[in-house]
C-alpha cells in the first residue's frame, strides 16, 4: 500500500516536472519568432556555483532595450542556462558580444505580446531538449514502475 502511494506521488511529480519543462520548451520555440530589437549591455559577467570540490559557472548579462517606445531591462541569456566551466562561459560571452557587433550592436529578442520578456539566445537549444528528454524519461519510468507495482 505504501509502495503504491509512493510510486503514485513520484509518477504525479514526474509528469508535473515534464509539464513544467514542456512549458519552457514551448516558450523557447516561440522565442525564435519574437522581434529582434537593438539593446545596450549594462553588465556582463558570470556567477560561480561551488559544490563539493567542483565549480560551475553561468553567464550573466544585463541589458536594456526599447520596444514600441518603451524602455525595458532584461537578463535572460537563454531559457535554461546550464553550468559550464569559467573559461567556457567567458569565451561564450566574448563570442556573443563579438557576433552581435560588440556592445553597441547588441540585439535581443522580445515577445511582442509581452515586451518585458526577452532573451539573448532564442529558440530551442540543446539544454532545453536535454531537459525535456530527461523529464520525459523520469516521468515515464515512474509510470512504468507504478504499473509494475499495481500489476503485482
Amino acid at each position: 500500500m505504501i509502495t503504491q502511494l509512493l510510486f503514485s506521488v513520484c509518477t504525479l511529480g514526474g509528469w508535473l516536472f515534464f509539464a513544467m519543462i514542456s512549458s519552457i520548451a514551448y516558450r523557447a520555440a516561440a522565442s525564435a519568432r519574437w522581434h529582434r530589437v537593438p539593446a545596450r549591455i549594462i553588465r556582463r559577467g558570470y556567477s560561480e556555483s561551488h559544490d563539493e570540490g567542483s565549480t560551475g559557472c553561468r553567464a550573466e548579462i544585463e541589458y536594456e532595450y526599447c520596444f514600441d517606445g518603451r524602455s525595458y531591462r532584461g537578463d535572460r541569456v537563454c531559457f535554461i542556462n546550464v553550468l559550464r566551466t569559467r573559461r567556457g562561459v567567458l569565451r561564450g560571452l566574448r563570442r556573443l558580444t563579438r557576433a552581435s557587433g560588440g556592445f553597441d550592436g547588441f540585439a535581443v529578442f522580445c515577445d511582442p505580446r509581452k515586451p518585458q520578456e526577452s532573451v539573448v539566445l532564442p529558440g530551442l537549444r540543446l539544454s532545453v531538449l536535454v531537459a525535456l528528454g530527461f523529464s520525459f524519461f523520469m516521468a515515464s519510468s515512474f509510470t512504468f514502475f507504478l504499473w509494475l507495482v499495481l500489476v503485482r
